[in-house]
């Protein structure tokens, strides 16, 4: 077993994730899942993805990590847990992304606030010019836009960095938030907006 003592969250401790660690308790079980197996579920999760885990360093190969998790905190082949994490499943990417912006706080807000940005400034320049109402202010808009893109894309990828340290994670926490909070964005602005007309 990985020696999960030094972590700030050690998945390893005894009762409950969210009741040991007071900043994690408004992640309590969904209704239709057992407590048991959401907390281990959370103990994965953390095992997995804190940055202080020991498998990090340890497994960087991502089904070697998970076969190591598994087996520190005795789930089952084919239970609730590994199918729930192997299928990518809601419960799993939800409680992976809260983990996330609950622990990294100002550099996951950030991050968060620069790909929403980016989303919508790519959604802008992607909506019908020919509907705008002053389609010179509207070009000079999108001009505008396409210069601050690239900057605002090197910004994502250097929080990136800082924050997921391999592809996996970054590509779950990515979906998941764009999922949650950006979906939408394109068809919002499927009209020119008035601001950019």
């Amino acid at each position: 077993m990985a020696d999960y003592s030094n972590m700030t969250h050690n998945p390893d401790v005894k009762g409950y994730m969210w009741e040991v660690y007071g900043k994690f308790s408004k992640l309590s079980p969904p209704e239709d899942w057992d407590v048991d197996d959401f907390n281990v579920l959370f103990k994965c999760v953390i095992a997995f993805s804190d940055r202080e885990s020991p498998l990090i360093k340890e497994a960087r190969d991502i089904d070697a990590r998970w076969k190591m998790i598994f087996h520190d905190f005795q789930v089952e082949g084919a239970g609730k847990v590994v199918n729930e994490i192997r299928d990518y499943g809601t419960i799993y990417r939800g409680l992976t992304y809260s983990y996330f912006m609950l622990l990294h706080d100002l550099d996951f807000e950030t991050w968060f606030s620069l790909k929403m940005h980016f989303h919508q400034m790519n959604a802008l320049l992607q909506s019908d010019i020919m509907q705008a109402d002053n389609i010179e202010r509207a070009i000079s808009v999108r001009s505008k836009v396409a210069e601050t893109l690239p900057q605002i894309k090197e910004d994502i990828k250097q929080i990136e960095a800082v924050l997921f340290r391999d592809e996996y994670l970054q590509k779950l926490i990515a979906d998941q938030a764009l999922q949650d909070k950006i979906g939408g964005w394109a068809e919002r602005f499927a009209k020119t907006p008035e601001w950019a007309a």
